[in-house]
């Protein structure tokens, strides 16, 4: 399943949308060394909520932050209800590092959002996202008219957007499951957006997963509005656990958790390391107190084995 990390977009709502530009151009080069996918950068040129560069996200800034990385891997966000209804205020394919755009709407701005949708896909031939909002306040017979609305547009992805972070798929897949048929019948690729304020983003996410959904989005720290998003800690790989910690911790001023605090807590990082290795975190809060590397403190940790990764050995460390 492929990711887009919307770390500055949604994390946005955590910064008033005025991130400092040259850590935003570092998350991006760290996000293109790991090959995600799609990197949401902001909300291309709004001015209705805010006047800030990520809600007012436009060409200057993105060279800024993609200068010398010449790589289709930038998606920008518009909300029907406030973008631009200027075509010509629209990247083109190729035009820049920008590949994707997604759209979001209201129920009661449905039919126009989706003729705009038309003209942007013939105009800029971008892959056009559109994403559906508040989806668990969707009825049954709504989404299977959405739907139906949907498949006629021949768009690249289709997102369903846990707005309220309500969404239990566990039980709520099923009620789901032939709108995502339909879509992969007419080849348009499915993606969710999950929110946590309910702690089911994770779950979701893997159920997602077995369930061959395309995409998922995902933040740093599940920095975002409300509860915060899936967390991109939690599922990347192991490859580039290390790195994206080391990160967090010399990024930690221009963070904040899920719950908005200033900063999260540097201890988190080494339970991270102990969770992944299976062993117990009674290592992370040694090794938190003595302020320890964190690649040497996950290279002795891979080193622990037997019983010892269950009753706590402090000489290991």
């Amino acid at each position: 399943m492929k990711i887009l990390d919307c770390t500055l977009r949604d994390g946005g709502f955590r910064t008033d949308f005025n991130w400092d530009l040259d850590f935003a151009k570092r998350y991006y080069q760290l996000m293109t060394k790991f090959n995600v996918p799609y990197i949401e950068l902001g909300y291309w040129k709004q001015t209705a909520k805010s006047k800030n560069p990520f809600y007012n996200f436009d060409y200057k800034t993105l060279e800024y932050i993609t200068n010398g990385i010449s790589k289709p891997n930038v998606s920008i966000i518009v909300d029907y209800h406030y973008c631009s209804k200027k075509i010509e205020d629209y990247p083109k394919k190729f035009q820049t590092n920008i590949s994707m755009l997604r759209m979001t709407a209201r129920k009661e701005d449905m039919p126009e959002a989706l003729k705009f949708i038309d003209l942007l896909k013939e105009k800029t031939d971008l892959d056009i996202s559109f994403q559906i909002i508040n989806i668990t306040n969707y009825s049954k017979k709504e989404l299977k008219e959405t739907i139906d609305q949907i498949i006629k547009r021949n768009i690249f992805y289709l997102y369903f957007a846990d707005s309220h972070g309500n969404l239990n798929l566990l039980e709520d897949y099923k009620n789901l499951s032939d709108s995502i048929n339909l879509l992969r019948e007419h080849k348009i690729k499915v993606g969710f957006h999950l929110h946590n304020h309910t702690n089911r983003a994770l779950m979701n996410y893997h159920i997602c997963k077995s369930n061959n959904i395309d995409m998922t989005d995902t933040s740093f720290l599940g920095m975002g509005k409300g509860g915060g998003n899936l967390k991109f800690e939690d599922i990347i790989i192991n490859e580039h656990l290390i790195e994206l910690l080391n990160f967090f911790k010399k990024e930690k001023n221009y963070l904040a958790d899920s719950s908005g605090k200033e900063s999260y807590s540097g201890r988190y990082l080494y339970d991270i390391i102990t969770g992944r290795l299976s062993i117990t975190d009674n290592y992370a809060t040694l090794a938190f107190k003595k302020k320890m590397d964190l690649s040497d403190f996950y290279n002795k940790c891979l080193a622990i084995r037997g019983e010892d990764k269950d009753t706590f050995n402090e000489n290991l460390l």
